[in-house]
């Protein structure tokens, strides 16, 4: 009735707002970055993931930031790729975008920071 129509409610925004404590642990960035790839059809071998750096660091928030290599992917890719990394339950900001149209036709080389 209303009652578990409210608790499922409630669960639905703990979930999403990340302080329902039965909610999964957030993935490592690596892993997080790689699945998103996965998602959006760029495959390991065109994905190089750079080592973690320190970013700004304050009482309530501690960034890290990532460079990023793609290798011949289509623009469609890098494009979906970005906005799921933006948008998604680990959100990230990018910081920069480099592109660079060298090689077969429809596809590209890019560059991004992204910091999360």
């Amino acid at each position: 009735g209303l009652l578990e129509s409210a608790s499922s409610e409630i669960k639905a925004l703990r979930k999403k707002s990340g302080t329902d404590p039965s909610a999964e642990a957030p993935l490592p960035w690596p892993e997080h970055i790689n699945r998103i790839a996965g998602e959006n059809s760029i495959d390991s071998s065109a994905l190089v993931i750079g080592p973690e750096t320190p970013g700004k660091v304050t009482e309530q928030v501690k960034e890290a930031a990532f460079d990023l290599q793609f290798k011949q992917i289509t623009i469609r890719q890098l494009v979906g790729f970005l906005a799921k990394l933006q948008t998604g339950g680990q959100p990230a900001r990018i910081d920069s975008i480099e592109i660079n149209t060298v090689g077969a036709e429809g596809y590209l080389d890019a560059k991004t920071r992204l910091t999360t």
